[in-house]
């Protein structure tokens, strides 16, 4: 499986790049517009994507672009804490703590469908 994380916490991001690249592709980003490009030039079956990045950037304003433009790929928000209430909690398939790596390899496995 192709998965994309988007983090712009490069110990954090590389950390989970990390421990999903035994079982799947990986590819790091650290911006929604690097996401984008990457979407664009290699469709990936899943993105996890943190809400609060550096810069200003929401990973929010990503999962939604995503439900709207590529609803099947699958959408999982990887945070620090709880979600904002702002969130539109119908933009990512599940969310996850971090560092749980072991959800998200079980999510991408089809946990939780």
């Amino acid at each position: 499986m192709k998965v994309l994380v988007v983090d712009s916490d490069e110990v954090a991001g590389t950390a989970t790049a990390r421990g999903l690249s035994s079982s799947h592709k990986v590819r790091l980003v650290p911006t929604v517009s690097a996401a984008l490009r990457a979407i664009e030039e290699a469709r990936p079956d899943a993105v996890i994507c943190e809400v609060a990045l550096t810069g200003g950037e929401c990973g929010d304003v990503l999962l939604s672009w995503l439900r709207a433009h590529h609803p099947t790929i699958r959408r999982i928000v990887f945070a620090r804490s709880a979600l904002p209430s702002s969130l539109d909690v119908d933009a990512a398939h599940a969310w996850v703590l971090k560092p749980d790596v072991p959800r998200l390899l079980w999510l991408l496995r089809g946990g939780g469908d």
